[in-house]
């Protein structure tokens, strides 16, 4: 079940299709998940899993000619997302939930300076004149780490490293102090030390401005350093959800097991320990390939009969752990 207390952010048994000629292919399956204010969600999965999909669902980012809406709901401080116009979702786009988007050379406007792309957040959702906008441009780029930020304001895009680029995005998003901010792999093509700073940044900005995150990985490592809680996707499902302490320690479906066994060292572990990396075998299916029963079925260990011809439920384990795998039930 999804958790009952108050909920900044509540999705519940969202489903969405791509349009296919007269036929629909399920790509987002039943999600239910909450986000609570101030707290670290980390959703996890293969490239094709459906996370970046959920996230542009959130903020009302899918195209309607493309993508139809099957069930469910989005709530944001109890509204539903879904029932808003474009006039309300621009409302709330920037100003209530932040995006930072995987590739800042193609989110960002190549034609208008970073100050610029800044400025217009301040004066549309604030109302600050530019004389005010620039002040609060330079003390935000301070703030994300860029240095010489009275000169920096001036410069285009590409004039900026790729960590630097990175930064910018995290300015424009924290610019209005969102409630919620979405991180879709924030860190690709990042260099590593790069990668810690982003992260760092992340968290220091998460507990100094109290914003809820919701962060997108297919990197389990980066899950363990800033993560409250975890959901694990697999084609379009969420297969397993877990504190991050839990999901580590004990984790349940037999993917998040193949995950953390694929990584070349012991995540909790006071010591890294080397061990040897072990490999899920097969391939992740076409969405249009799945059949009636488990999705992951033909690349698992633990398969029974019942698993090729029956969806399993995402059963409650324990507080706070659910899974959905039939060798629970």
């Amino acid at each position: 079940m999804i958790e009952k207390k108050v909920s900044l952010l509540r999705v519940d048994n969202f489903t969405l299709s791509f349009k296919k000629g007269s036929s629909r292919v399920p790509l987002l399956k039943g999600l239910s998940f909450f986000v609570n204010p101030g707290e670290s969600l980390c959703i996890v999965g293969e490239s094709g899993c459906g996370k970046t999909l959920t996230s542009r669902s959130i903020l009302g980012l899918i195209d309607q000619k493309i993508f139809e809406i099957d069930s469910g709901e989005i709530l944001f401080k109890g509204q539903n997302i879904l029932k808003l116009n474009e006039k309300d979702l621009i409302k709330i786009r920037g100003k209530e939930i932040a995006m930072i988007f995987q590739e800042p050379m193609t989110a960002l406007n190549p034609v208008f300076t970073i100050g610029q792309q800044i400025e217009e957040m301040l004066t549309i959702h604030l109302g600050l004149t530019k004389q005010h906008a620039r002040s609060k441009i330079i003390e935000l780029l301070k703030a994300v780490g860029i240095p010489d930020p009275e000169y920096r304001m001036h410069s285009y895009p590409h004039e900026l490293s790729g960590g630097m680029r990175q930064r910018a995005m995290i300015a424009m998003a924290i610019s209005c102090n969102p409630s919620l901010l979405i991180a879709d792999e924030p860190t690709t093509a990042l260099d590593v030390t790069v990668q810690a700073q982003i992260l760092s940044l992340l968290k220091r900005l998460k507990q100094s401005n109290n914003m809820a995150l919701i962060l997108i990985t297919h990197d389990l490592g980066i899950v363990s350093t800033i993560a409250n809680r975890v959901i694990i996707m697999y084609a379009g499902y969420i297969v397993e959800e877990a504190s991050v302490s839990e999901l580590f320690s004990n984790p349940l479906h037999p993917y998040t097991q193949g995950l953390l066994k694929a990584i070349p060292y012991e995540i909790n572990c006071e010591v890294t320990q080397k061990r040897r990396l072990e490999s899920i075998p097969g391939n992740v299916p076409s969405m249009d390939e799945i059949g009636t029963g488990c999705p992951f079925q033909p690349r698992c260990k633990k398969q029974m009969p019942m698993c090729s011809e029956r969806l399993p439920q995402l059963k409650t384990i324990s507080k706070g752990q659910r899974v959905r795998c039939h060798y629970y039930n």
